[in-house]
């Protein structure tokens, strides 16, 4: 369980993207729009940048 978030993280199976579909979008998006985009030099840059 996540100490933070309250959630239990389960893992899909290899090679199964419709297993969850919702977060690999996501995933996708994010990594088109921003990580495409953006060189980051350390988490907090990532984060300052992501919010913007």
């Amino acid at each position: 369980m996540g100490l933070r978030t309250g959630y239990t993280h389960c893992f899909s199976r290899p090679g199964t993207l419709a297993d969850n579909a919702t977060v690999e979008s996501f995933n996708s998006s994010l990594q088109q729009e921003c990580l495409n985009e953006n060189w980051f030099m350390s988490l907090e840059d990532a984060r300052c940048k992501i919010e913007a």
